[in-house]
């Protein structure tokens, strides 16, 4: 495996960087949506501070670990990745970026699951939980309403 890589697109490199890097922080949605399994939520900045901003999507406001110097108003995506975001049944407490949602679609693939969620807005939101124990039963089923949520260093805003 190489310690570089470089994401190219119509002949222009895009970002070049570890796999960790290209994978955690993509520089535009290109990079993000052709990296892995990706959300990418567009919305407008309504809060933007050195180290956080707030974008505002059809599934409500999202609050990220990181500003990004922009304009008020602006229009901006917000990627996250499946693995990152967390569900179930019950609302946790003292998180912010949580939403409400409905189980649509559920695949299992021995080591995890995907859950394919209705947001309220009409959006599908791809989720992968690790199945940790060969006894665990998650108790979620199809057209369960959820929650799904996501700390605010698991998105990376896009600013195209």
């Amino acid at each position: 495996m190489a310690n570089r890589v470089a994401v190219m697109s119509k002949g222009r490199v895009q970002q070049v960087g570890s796999p960790e890097e290209v994978y955690e922080h993509p520089a535009n949605r290109f990079v993000a949506d052709f990296i892995g399994n990706v959300n990418l939520l567009d919305g407008r900045l309504t809060l933007d501070e050195p180290g956080h901003c707030a974008v505002t999507t059809g599934i409500g406001e999202i609050h990220v670990g990181h500003g990004v110097s922009g304009t008020l108003n602006m229009p901006m995506a917000i990627a996250v990745r499946p693995e990152k975001i967390e569900i179930g049944k019950q609302r946790p407490e003292g998180v912010r970026n949580i939403f409400a949602g409905k189980i649509k679609e559920i695949a299992y693939f021995g080591s995890y699951n995907i859950y394919i969620v209705a947001a309220a807005d009409g959006s599908r939101i791809k989720i992968t939980e690790a199945n940790t124990s060969r006894h665990e039963l998650s108790g979620l089923t199809w057209d369960d309403d959820i929650f799904f949520w996501w700390g605010d260093h698991a998105g990376v805003v896009l600013r195209d």
